[in-house]
């Protein structure tokens, strides 16, 4: 007779939400690779948008209310809103209001990745980084002034495409693009963008870099783990950002 010790479902520790863009293919298999099993994922996406990818990303913030309250009665301990070019334009002041109003919204705590990527920063003391951005060049300077409005220098910028390559990037094209960076010593890089595969990038190149290679799904997954108070597998953090990975062993 089977045993409770061989459930297929672990038990449960948190419930967890996710907002993400209609098209992304990425956060969700991240998402799923970083947290433990015992922190169960709920997706939720944006409605498809007209326009172009300027005109969408303005709208998006517009529809993160509905987004939020689509979760209906369902128990979550977080909600992570998975996209950050909407965050870009509100500068980090406007962004943290924009997370204290969904917060209050629902009563469930909100957080925008893009605040997560922050927080991150700052658990590792930096003050600067390199951007490796899949962005067009308009999305990559507004990053560029979001991060500047936090405190960062901005050390340099390495444009992949003048188009958004984001969601049709590979796993060999970043490693390559990581592999050309000649980055100052002990500048972190930050693949921004949730729509870009990242974690077997970093892993790939992680032990080459001077300092630590972040991506927004990596960060998110961090301050989700960070709020909720559950540590991380072994072999994900502790491979992928070890400075990171002892923060969550102090939470």
């Amino acid at each position: 007779m089977p045993e409770i010790d061989d459930l297929i479902v672990p038990p449960l520790r948190a419930r967890v939400g996710i907002v993400l863009p209609s098209a992304n293919p990425v956060v969700e298999e991240e998402m799923r690779a970083l947290l433990p099993p015992t922190v169960r994922l709920h997706a939720t996406r944006l409605p498809p948008l007209s326009g172009d990818l300027q005109v969408r990303t303005d709208r998006y913030i517009d529809h993160y209310p509905d987004m939020v309250r689509s979760f209906g009665d369902l128990a979550l301990d977080a909600i992570l809103i998975a996209q950050t070019g909407a965050s870009y334009r509100l500068g980090p002041d406007g962004d943290r209001t924009l997370n204290i109003q969904l917060t209050a919204l629902r009563g469930t705590p909100v957080e925008t990745i893009s605040l997560s990527i922050l927080d991150a920063l700052g658990h590792l003391g930096a003050d600067g980084l390199w951007l490796l951005s899949p962005y067009p060049r308009w999305l990559t300077e507004r990053s560029e002034r979001y991060w500047a409005a936090a405190g960062l220098r901005v050390h340099g910028v390495t444009q992949m495409a003048e188009e958004f390559v984001a969601y049709t990037m590979d796993t060999a094209g970043v490693v390559a693009a990581l592999r050309r960076l000649e980055v100052p010593r002990g500048v972190p890089v930050l693949m921004s963008g949730t729509g870009m595969t990242t974690l077997d990038a970093i892993r790939l190149t992680a032990p080459d870099m001077s300092a630590p290679v972040l991506s927004s799904n990596l960060c998110g997954a961090w301050s989700l783990l960070r709020r909720l108070g559950v540590a991380p597998l072994p072999g994900t953090f502790d491979r992928l950002a070890p400075a990171l990975a002892s923060a969550l062993a102090r939470a």
